[in-house]
């Protein structure tokens, strides 16, 4: 037998198999489990393939990794071996949107019902060794290392789909179609259908957070800094120069990584990102940023992140949803993905920005307008509502791009 540690014994256990380790997945997407088994230390011991020892002089070991399926793999000459299986998503109708009274807000989350099972995959560890006299006369620990990887099953840039349903969408009217509209709206349909195929994808094939997310656009965006617009936020400028404009004009002054800012209540910080620093301008709306807190206490953002004005009053600013990230954001986000720095299982843009912020500085501009929230329910219903009621800008006030970004 081989010296195994027992974790639920919390001892060391002559036997031929080791602790059993499970992965549920309780996602909403089927996932890949990689687990790989690797030895070290075996000195003069030999690793064999089976547990036939009878042709082998001196020490000899078998290991091989085992699941509850049935498979067993022996670790190869080289000292290493791997596996891998599929597990499938959640069963329809596991999770749902639920009211939190604690944040008035709706929340995606798991609801417990009859018949609906996680699915599992369990591995471990199965091993022999022989029973030869050279055992007494060397001194070997081998050491075996299992790591385990879990991907989220997902559609490459091979997959087709979304761009499909995106240009079924955006297809050309008819010219039937097109006589009947009026000439400002057949203007802005030839313009929809400009803007088509302008627009390219990248995918996240792992839920690894919201910077990981992001670093996935690093490639499109070909060393260059980018726009960054969340895909649940609608913005109205309450200007001629829209929301864009103004974050991307102040970017053009100041040369620094930019976040766009809307002024928030203290009783709502709890909600947001909160940044805090000092005005750079007369106007009150370029703010050097020394201090980012996501989703800080009341307590908190009152007494360490309250911006005051003129007149010497506090006042508490959230990011707008809009933001300018030059290189060296990608670069810090690499860095994290690289080192594995997650924070709440997730790679954050935060923290790329806060490195990014201490290092060679971070700048927030006050937009001079209004994000409308469209990721849940309540808030969705609140946009069509409020949003519905503003003039929609005609077609002739939409810049033509210089580049595909």
């Amino acid at each position: 037998h081989l010296l195994f540690w027992n974790h639920e014994e919390r001892q060391y256990d002559f036997s031929r198999n080791s602790d059993q380790l499970t992965v549920i997945n309780e996602s909403t997407v089927p996932v890949k489990v990689r687990i790989t088994a690797r030895v070290s230390g075996m000195g003069d011991a030999v690793l064999s393939q089976n547990e036939d020892f009878s042709e082998i002089n001196g020490c000899a070991v078998y290991l091989a990794l085992t699941d509850d399926e049935g498979n067993e793999l022996p670790l190869t000459e080289d000292g290493e071996v791997s596996m891998e299986v599929e597990m499938q998503k959640v069963p329809d109708g596991a999770y749902t949107w639920l009211y939190n009274d604690r944040t008035d807000q709706y929340e995606y989350g798991y609801v417990a019902k009859e018949g609906i099972e996680f699915d599992k995959y369990s591995f471990g560890l199965h091993g022999e060794c022989n029973t030869s006299d050279a055992w007494g006369k060397v001194a070997v620990a081998p050491k075996v290392t299992v790591t385990w990887n879990v991907e989220s099953v997902m559609p490459g840039e091979e997959n087709t789909q979304d761009r499909e349903t995106y240009d079924t969408l955006f297809a050309d009217l008819s010219e039937q179609m097109l006589e009947r509209l009026p000439l400002d709206k057949r203007r802005y349909a030839e313009r929809v259908s400009l803007w088509r195929d302008r627009v390219h994808f990248a995918y996240q094939n792992a839920p690894l957070g919201f910077g990981h997310a992001v670093y996935q656009a690093r490639e499109f965006t070909q060393g260059e800094p980018v726009l960054l617009l969340l895909g649940d936020m609608i913005y109205q400028s309450a200007r001629e120069t829209n929301c864009c404009r103004q974050i991307m004009d102040a970017y053009m002054e100041c040369g620094q990584t930019m976040v766009g800012l809307q002024e928030v209540p203290l009783s709502n910080v709890v909600h947001y990102g909160i940044l805090a620093g000092q005005w750079v301008d007369e106007e009150q709306a370029l703010l050097q940023v020394s201090e980012m807190s996501e989703k800080p206490t009341t307590a908190y953002a009152q007494e360490q992140l309250g911006v005051s004005d003129a007149n010497g009053e506090m006042h508490f600013f959230a990011t707008f949803g809009q933001y300018i990230l030059p290189p060296v954001v990608f670069e810090e986000l690499e860095h994290l993905i690289r080192e594995d720095r997650q924070d709440g299982g997730e790679i954050q843009l935060t923290a790329a920005l806060e490195s990014v912020r201490a290092r060679d500085g971070l700048v927030g501009i006050l937009i001079q307008g209004t994000s409308y929230d469209i990721g849940q329910p309540d808030t969705y219903r609140r946009t069509v509502a409020e949003y519905g009621l503003c003039a929609v800008p005609s077609v002739e006030t939409y810049d033509e791009p210089e580049r595909n970004h």
